[in-house]
């Protein structure tokens, strides 16, 4: 069955149902977003990975680190070089 008609079946099968379904309907669709929703704002399991890479690299030295104010400074920078190109 293709989504259309199940939408179109769920339509037909709610107008014919009572209030107490309607709210586990609800409740179940309502669930349903709130984890869509934490899927798409979560780290996966790559995500972590390097992050952690990342401060290991950073607490060992490895890694330079900059401020906002350097980062910003390096940007216009970049920005005017290439103006200027």
């Amino acid at each position: 069955m293709t989504k259309l008609v199940l939408k179109k079946k769920i339509v037909q099968l709610v107008d014919h149902t009572d209030e107490k379904i309607l709210q586990v309907i609800y409740t179940i669709l309502e669930e349903h977003v709130k984890l869509k929703k934490e899927e798409e704002t979560s780290l996966t399991e790559e995500d972590v990975k390097e992050f952690d890479r990342r401060w290991n690299n950073y607490t060992k030295g490895t890694t330079k680190a900059y401020t906002l104010e350097e980062l910003k400074k390096e940007v216009r920078k970049k920005v005017k070089s290439i103006k200027n190109a």
